[in-house]
């Protein structure tokens, strides 16, 4: 029908929109600190790393305008490789920079979509050698509905996870 028609027609655009975003540099992340409720205390804080997009007239676009075709048209493994990128270069406290602990914990999200990408993992194992981040500094964050729908392949990628020294959590368990 039309309105589905065009809805389709929407997020085809966003595809080719975020695709020139990545391209452009016009994808960029945002903290938010992770609070704990109650008295509960860590020993060092805890942040989120949220994508936005900026659009042509330097305004904000958030995560639920872009996300939604960028998971059905497959490009949520170019925009989580993006994020893993810069979460690496910018944010997570390395080795190579001479750090021995790590200071706070970044979490990254990941797609449900970017799980199921054969060269997924293989590209993250990659990257974090190459930036060698201090154990515990970076928590990847996997939906629940992600990891029942692939159990045995989510269960061998946080395993992997984890011996390179990442966190992984469960979101919006």
């Amino acid at each position: 029908d039309d309105a589905s028609a065009t809805a389709r027609h929407k997020e085809m655009r966003w595809v080719s929109r975020l695709t020139r975003a990545a391209d452009e540099d016009k994808l960029q992340l945002v903290f938010q600190p992770i609070v704990p409720i109650g008295s509960q205390s860590d020993a060092h804080p805890h942040y989120e790393l949220l994508l936005r997009l900026t659009d042509e007239a330097g305004g904000i676009v958030y995560p639920g305008e872009f996300i939604p075709a960028a998971e059905r048209y497959n490009v949520m493994p170019a925009l989580d490789r993006w994020v893993v990128e810069r979460a690496l270069s910018c944010w997570v406290p390395s080795r190579r920079n001479g750090f021995r602990s790590s200071p706070f914990t970044v979490a990254v999200n990941l797609s449900g979509t970017t799980l199921s990408d054969q060269g997924f993992l293989e590209y993250l194992i990659e990257r974090l050698e190459a930036h060698d981040p201090v154990p515990g500094a970076l928590c990847f964050e996997i939906t629940e509905t992600a990891a029942i729908a692939n159990l045995a392949n989510v269960g061998f990628f946080m395993r992997e996870l984890r011996t390179r020294g990442c966190l992984v959590a469960l979101d919006d368990f």
